[in-house]
């Protein structure tokens, strides 16, 4: 049973990590939180549903097209959203975002009639068995996709131009603006990034899973708790975090329950905080002068 608990819990938070990911880069990036971007974790999972059932695509094209297009809506999200805002208040932009998402919602909503839908399957569904080991093909692509991912965007990030300028903004964006990168480019393709992360996570998560209007929103509430859990100011951060409350909360439904699995999982989060308010890997910003 044990082992069984941990893989799934490592299955979760590998869902978890390419989410918080994203949302890490674009707060980063700007400053202000994002609560579109659970969003785009249902919107990816719902575009690629939408062109495989409506327009007939094959999986095979449906599938990357439904991610292009949620990192594309992230960009025009930050366009539209952050970008006008960006001096402004930052309870501005949380406004702007959580009612951005409110849209999408209930745009879905209208279409799916408020009824979820199952995801089509594009592995084998049927369980397989090794060592005492229960797992389906579709958790094994979701964690090696993730640390392919993540081991691309490291090698991306320090190794290439584009991605060492990104570093630079999100490591401090008046200082990377006075050296010549420019900063609105920058942002814009980092929240590109995020976006295309955020819709990666739903397309592998939504086959385990069902496609509804408000998985979205579910998945905000645990990006801002890995988040915050992990560091805000550390790009480590939510990867550790997300595999940590993952697993959690696979353990807490596998030995207490599950109608305590989210409780209890954020009651390790307040506790954690309560100890180390700048997350596990976070760093308590000093003034510069």
């Amino acid at each position: 049973m044990l082992i069984n608990l941990l893989f799934n819990g490592i299955v979760i938070g590998s869902i978890y990590t390419l989410t918080s990911l994203g949302f890490v880069f674009a707060y980063r990036s700007t400053g202000a939180f994002n609560f579109f971007h659970g969003e785009l974790y249902m919107l990816g999972a719902f575009l690629g549903f939408v062109l495989h059932g409506f327009f007939n695509l094959p999986l095979a094209i449906c599938l990357p097209l439904a991610i292009l297009i949620t990192g594309l809506s992230g960009i025009v999200v930050e366009r539209v959203a952050i970008r006008s805002l960006i001096w402004a208040p930052h309870y501005h932009v949380i406004i702007a975002t959580s009612a951005l998402g409110l849209v999408i919602r209930s745009s879905v909503l209208l279409y799916t009639k408020g009824q979820a839908k199952l995801f089509p399957q594009y592995l084998p569904s049927k369980d397989l068995s090794f060592l005492g080991l229960q797992f389906r093909p579709q958790k094994v692509l979701i964690i090696l996709m993730t640390v392919c991912l993540v081991l691309l965007l490291a090698i991306f990030l320090r190794s290439t131009r584009i991605g060492k300028a990104m570093r630079a903004i999100v490591s401090n964006m008046k200082a990377a603006s006075l050296m010549g990168i420019n900063a609105s480019w920058m942002q814009m393709l980092t929240f590109g990034l995020a976006s295309l992360l955020g819709a990666m996570a739903g397309v592998l998560a939504a086959p385990l899973f069902i496609v509804d209007a408000y998985m979205g929103l579910f998945m905000t509430f645990k990006i801002f708790c890995v988040s915050v859990l992990g560091g805000l100011n550390s790009t480590i951060g939510p990867i550790v975090a997300g595999y940590l409350l993952g697993i959690a909360e696979n353990l807490i439904g596998g030995y207490i329950s599950t109608d305590y699995q989210d409780i209890l999982s954020f009651a390790i989060v307040i506790f954690v905080l309560l100890v180390r308010p700048t997350g596990i890997l976070g760093k308590a910003s000093s003034p510069k002068v």
